[in-house]
């Protein structure tokens, strides 16, 4: 148990999950193995990139964070981009999904799309029974692009 307070009342509160440890030249479109959900409402996402190599004008890597709500097809809740601006940084965020998004919104109709989300969106929806993220690169000139990253979350 950590010995700060504020962590272990964290931890008891929740379930930490790693949901994705990735590094080397990765394919378009590699996905995290999914997580179950339905026991959870929220889930707060720690995505630590700790490489982020894009040589070429046009290069992008893009993470779709995603839920499903039937086992077949998937939502994209969240999109992270980058561009080719980004080289060479190693980019931390935090991100939260779940219950607390739909009460914030505005609960307008959301037409739900699989890796389809415009750069640098999130949609306001709840998770469904699976959580799961979704890399997409795009590859200007067809050299490599290399990136590293850990993803844990906390659900609740």
């Amino acid at each position: 148990m950590p010995s700060n307070p504020a962590l272990r009342s964290v931890q008891a509160a929740g379930q930490k999950k790693v949901v994705q440890a990735a590094t080397g030249d990765l394919s378009a479109n590699a996905t995290s193995t999914p997580i179950s959900c339905r026991q959870y409402h929220t889930a707060t996402i720690h995505l630590d990139i700790t490489t982020l190599t894009m040589d070429d004008t046009g290069d992008e890597v893009d993470f779709y964070f995603q839920t499903t709500y039937d086992d077949v097809k998937w939502v994209d809740l969240e999109n992270v981009h980058y561009a080719n601006d980004a080289d060479g940084t190693t980019p931390e965020l935090v991100l939260m999904f779940g219950v607390q998004e739909v009460l914030a919104g505005d609960n307008a109709p959301i037409t739900p799309t699989d890796g389809g989300l415009a750069d640098d969106t999130k949609v306001k929806l709840p998770l469904g029974l699976r959580f799961r993220i979704k890399v997409v690169i795009v590859d200007a000139t067809g050299s490599d692009i290399t990136y590293a990253y850990v993803a844990t979350g906390v659900f609740r």
